[in-house]
């Protein structure tokens, strides 16, 4: 009887035990079956990549910046980053997802597509295409000798300069355009603006010649496309000489031992031998001319001058007069008479 009570005590234990080892054994079951993977590290864990970044790049030297954005969150680490597609040579790499824009010169300015992709080392990636449209956002005026500055300010009728206008993004790159040329004076009479190229690939732009035809100020307007600019022209003359001495005319000739008295005349001219329009105080500035003799062939015995213009032939040979004076604060030679002494027959 009492061994009977023992066991019967027992009983509910082995109940209990039995019961553990089926839960235990369901457990193994279930772990042992695909669980849904979580871990966005775990390679095979679905995350969602995405590349942020520019959409739109319109300006050479421009940094375009790209990151890999994930859901769930995760850190990306190490991305491998490239560039794909027929202009994808006009993104430089420098490194950490930033990119380097150059647009090429001598192709037309059109929309343009590059896709741009981030490459996790595990091999997960993604990517987004944006657009590379090199837009002018303004007109800049140069002058085509220099390919910089404009002063239009002339000292003689005639003078010219050929101005070049180029369309040029917002960091001052050039933009390749078939925009055509046009331009217009605001005074035709007195400044001749006329197109020399209209249309041209070229970086410098098309180009325009610009002329002084009269004294005066006024403006001359360049367009292209949407963007207009204009620029001051300023028509002056500057005096560049007097016509020869009298009696002068184009060369004297004196004979040995015989006396001259040349006489300089306000007939001054620009540069381009076009008469002054303004001889304002030219008269009196030639009253006061010094009289010298130069660039002698056979040194000074040639003839001898005074500084008031009289010359007197020395000996055979030639040699050149020249009268100085100031003209509106200018100080310069601005006549001359060739002389020749003949050899006795």
């Amino acid at each position: 009887m009492r061994s009977n009570r023992v066991t019967a005590r027992h009983a509910p234990v082995r109940g209990v035990a039995v019961r553990a080892v089926a839960i235990l054994s369901v457990m193994v079951i279930v772990a042992c079956g695909d669980l849904a993977h979580t871990n966005p590290y775990d390679p095979v864990t679905p995350v969602s990549l995405a590349v942020v970044g520019t959409d739109t790049v319109t300006a050479s030297g421009d940094t375009l910046r790209f990151a890999l954005a994930a859901t769930p969150s995760l850190d990306p680490g190490i991305v491998n980053w490239s560039v794909a597609g027929p202009y994808a040579t006009w993104l430089e790499d420098i490194g950490g997802g930033n990119f380097r824009v150059s647009f090429p010169q001598g192709l037309e300015a059109a929309p343009r597509q590059i896709t741009v992709k981030g490459t996790l080392v595990d091999g997960r990636s993604a990517q987004k295409t944006i657009v590379a449209y090199h837009r002018a956002s303004a007109l800049r005026l140069a002058n085509c000798w220099y390919g910089y500055g404009l002063d239009l300010t002339y000292d003689a009728l005639g003078d010219s300069t050929f101005v070049c206008a180029a369309l040029v993004d917002r960091r001052g790159q050039p933009v390749s355009t078939l925009d055509p040329l046009q331009v217009q004076s605001r005074n035709s009479a007195m400044t001749r603006a006329t197109t020399k190229t209209s249309t041209t690939l070229d970086p410098a732009g098309p180009s325009a010649w610009v002329a002084a035809l009269d004294t005066g100020v006024t403006s001359v307007v360049f367009t292209r496309g949407a963007f207009r600019d204009s620029v001051i022209v300023t028509d002056r003359q500057v005096l560049a000489f007097l016509a020869p001495f009298t009696p002068c005319v184009p060369q004297l000739t004196l004979p040995k031992d015989s006396t001259v008295q040349l006489v300089a005349l306000p007939n001054g001219r620009d540069s381009h031998n076009y008469p002054l329009k303004d001889t304002t105080g030219l008269a009196a500035a030639v009253a006061t001319t010094q009289y010298t003799g130069v660039y002698y062939s056979f040194g000074p015995t040639v003839m001898s001058v005074t500084p008031g213009g009289r010359v007197t032939g020395l000996a055979p040979g030639s040699a050149v007069v020249v009268g100085t004076f100031t003209f509106r604060g200018v100080r310069s030679s601005y006549a001359y008479c060739q002389v020749y002494v003949p050899y006795p027959p």
